[in-house]
């Protein structure tokens, strides 16, 4: 894989997650 490959798996891993903290845990929008 190249580094922008890696870069952009990453990016969308860490929306998935945040996706799922703020699902999980609604009052974590308060810090971002």
């Amino acid at each position: 894989m190249s580094f922008v490959e890696c870069f952009i798996m990453g990016f969308f891993i860490g929306a998935f997650i945040m996706s799922f903290a703020m699902l999980f845990w609604p009052n974590s929008k308060e810090s971002i």
